[in-house]
């Protein structure tokens, strides 16, 4: 955010985990009359006629980096039987829980999700999972059934914290869910490959590798077509796409693309993250899709 008064500009900023806001400003230097800060927050000051000059340098600065992958940081791996009136008591030696002393985080991996329960009218749910022969209730809140992509029999990786629950003089340790992944769900891997995929939305050209990584040839097209024949629609993010589509998570930029392509044809429809099988799909030629023509025209 920049202020102005007069000629003068004065900046604030502020950024994320994984994004050096300073080594972004040490990179304009040339053009801040000053400029001050640390990893996550800075403040600087420079004239007002450079700051067009300025957005458009931190502009470069930024499309030359690679943004941070969004993570959660677990404390403790666990088994269910572990989540008990002992680990609130143990968990109370370390509070009060705050920015500096942040409450452990702990995930319980390869569970399988027994049952899904809507609590709260609907804005939540109420989790029931297993691992081995351990079962153990978890809280998602503002998640609603249609939103949650998982369903029961899946397994799952959960990351959670554990909260005290005391009602009518009994205390409980209460399990609230951070996030959830399919257990054979590989982050990096579709991470990377959407981000391809946001590169060539973007207008940027491609090298061989991406441009390769991205282009469906007709086998790839045809199998998701035919998941579509069987499933008639699908609704989620590229996680469970893959995952219910058996699409190996390195080629969620490729199922996109092909998702996209499949729609500028006709063979399915979208509406928001929900894609529906055509009504009445007809004979289409691929090369009259849109966004393959691009990927021509986007090699380096």
């Amino acid at each position: 955010v920049i202020t102005t008064d007069g000629e003068d500009g004065k900046g604030s900023c502020r950024s994320i985990e994984g994004f050096s806001i300073y080594d972004a400003l040490s990179s304009v230097s040339g053009m801040l009359t000053h400029f001050g800060g640390h990893t996550l927050a800075a403040g600087f000051g420079i004239k007002q006629k450079d700051i067009p000059l300025l957005r458009e340098k931190l502009t470069e600065y930024c499309a030359d980096k690679q943004m941070p992958f969004p993570s959660i940081s677990v404390d403790f791996n666990i088994k269910p039987s572990v989540i008990s009136t002992e680990l609130l008591a143990l968990l109370g030696m370390f509070e009060p829980f705050g920015a500096n002393n942040p409450q452990p985080c702990f995930t319980v991996k390869n569970a399988v999700l027994r049952a899904i329960r809507e609590v709260g009218e609907g804005k939540h749910l109420r989790l029931t999972l297993q691992k081995d022969d351990s079962e153990f209730t978890a809280m998602l809140f503002s998640t609603t059934a249609a939103q949650f992509q998982y369903k029961s029999g899946d397994t799952v990786d959960v990351a959670f914290k554990v909260e005290r629950n005391e009602f009518k003089g009994e205390i409980k340790p209460s399990v609230h869910i951070i996030d959830i992944r399919f257990s054979d769900f590989d982050y990096y891997y579709c991470e990377s490959s959407v981000r391809v995929y946001e590169k060539l939305k973007s207008g940027s050209r491609l090298n061989e590798k991406e441009l390769k990584l991205l282009t469906p040839d007709r086998a790839f097209f045809a199998s998701v077509y035919r998941f579509f024949e069987a499933k008639k629609s699908f609704s989620g993010d590229m996680e469970a796409f893959c995952h219910e589509a058996h699409c190996p998570y390195q080629f969620a930029g490729k199922a996109l693309v092909t998702l996209e392509a499949m729609c500028e044809l006709g063979l399915i429809e979208k509406d928001g993250v929900t894609y529906t099988l055509s009504q009445e799909p007809q004979k289409v030629d691929l090369n009259n899709a849109a966004i393959l023509r691009r990927l021509e025209g986007r090699q380096v």
